[in-house]
């Protein structure tokens, strides 16, 4: 990561202390900081932090501000699902949300700024990993001030927010098949939650599974994905096409009334899953846009996607986010496997079965990054080391002709050239 950084997508900053060891803490939820922090506010009111080495580190209770913890508290890590830094969401929804948030007073350049992506990657199928999606969300619902967001982007959506598989959907003969085909085939690009799908002897239920936790999402995510469903089978069975009800799991928020005014349906809180019931009449509907041959035809390239994931790759994908994410050359495969919750043999068994290893994914990250801090940034051969956590300038010079096969000055006089 690089430096000055963003933390637009934290709640509140709680602490600073040391532990025994000396190291200094942020005691905020999902930072770890290391080193010497300096904190200032630029104009926009952004809080900035320099000099320190940011880990996925979350705390598991909220203190008050200013509240500092005992050296001898022990403040421990939450094991990090490994698929919360996979690049395997082909985010629609987040493509939507950058096209909104311009509505609403917002940049969207702002919204992904230090994410690691920009909005046209996103508008372009760029795939990103939950935890990226978490901190976009976050930092949207603060930047726009708008709790019912999620209502607002999915209402928005069309068929190709949808992308192959909206498509898909329109061909088959009626509801049932639409969404039978839809549950095997939406979790192909990740998305940012899950679906299940029966039917009673009453309605045909759709449930939302939300794998992200954060209880400042899940509406977000509920809310997205039953006002997009909403708009999407509209689309298939025309206007008049509505939902039985809507149940969420969560307590009704402060902007309650607005699901009824989007949904159109009862909508019930507290409830002990997230679900959508449609009644049975509209699955003997047939869909207009059906045909049997595109059917046939888009069935296929779905297949064949479903074929072409191998999941050996996800865990060097995440490994490889992580460093991205950390920026830092001295991180061992024991710390990365640590974080990724694997033992380090399962972690170098994977990565060889995916034809990487752990050095070579680091050292690909690192002199991607150098490039970037010494080209892009201008930053001086001991500041892009120390960036990158060398002890040195020099140690970080044989790395460089390592990666390279040029030193630093030689490579950015090509550059220039």
């Amino acid at each position: 990561m690089s430096f000055p950084f963003f933390l637009d997508d934290v709640e509140f900053i709680l602490a600073v202390h040391k532990d025994a060891l000396g190291r200094q803490k942020s005691n905020e939820p999902g930072v770890y900081t290391q080193g010497k922090v300096h904190a200032q506010r630029d104009e926009q009111g952004n809080t900035l932090f320099y000099g320190a080495h940011v880990l996925n580190y979350v705390f598991p209770s909220a203190l008050r501000w200013g509240q500092i913890l005992p050296i001898e508290d022990r403040m421990s890590r939450k094991k990090i699902d490994e698929r919360q830094f996979i690049p395997e969401i082909t985010a629609y929804s987040m493509a939507a949300l950058m096209q909104f948030l311009p509505e609403l007073g917002v940049s969207p350049q702002r919204a992904c700024l230090e994410l690691g992506f920009t909005p046209d990657e996103l508008l372009h199928g760029m795939q990103i990993s939950q935890r990226q999606a978490w901190s976009l969300i976050r930092r949207s619902l603060r930047l726009t001030g708008r709790p019912d967001l999620g209502l607002e982007v999915g209402r928005r959506q069309n068929l190709s927010h949808f992308g192959m598989v909206g498509f898909a959907m329109m061909a088959e003969p009626d509801l049932h098949h639409a969404l039978t085909l839809a549950m095997r085939h939406y979790l192909q690009p990740g998305p940012l939650v899950g679906l299940d799908y029966e039917v009673d002897d009453v309605f045909g239920i759709v449930s939302i599974i939300t794998p992200i936790k954060d209880a400042s999402v899940q509406p977000f995510l509920v809310e997205e994905m039953v006002s997009s469903a909403l708009a999407l089978l509209r689309i298939l069975l025309g206007p008049t096409f509505s939902f039985h009800a809507v149940d969420v799991a969560y307590k009704a928020p402060s902007h309650a009334a607005r699901y009824q005014e989007v949904l159109d349906c009862p909508v019930h809180f507290a409830c002990k899953r997230n679900r959508i019931l449609i009644n049975l009449h509209w699955f003997s509907v047939p869909l207009p846009g059906h045909s049997p041959i595109m059917a046939a035809q888009l069935k296929e390239v779905l297949e064949q996607q479903a074929r072409d994931r191998d999941p050996v790759l996800g865990t060097a994908a995440a490994v490889e986010n992580l460093l991205s994410r950390t920026g830092d050359a001295t991180i061992t495969i024991g710390q990365a496997a640590e974080a990724l919750d694997l033992s380090v043999r399962t972690l170098a068994r994977r990565l060889t079965d995916a034809n990487t290893s752990f050095r070579e994914l680091r050292d690909r990250v690192c002199a991607k990054v150098a490039h970037e801090l010494l080209h892009d940034e201008g930053l001086t051969v001991s500041a892009t080391a120390e960036r990158l956590g060398f002890s040195d300038a020099r140690s970080f010079r044989r790395a460089f002709i390592r990666w390279f096969g040029e030193s630093p000055a030689v490579l950015r006089q090509l550059d220039r050239d």
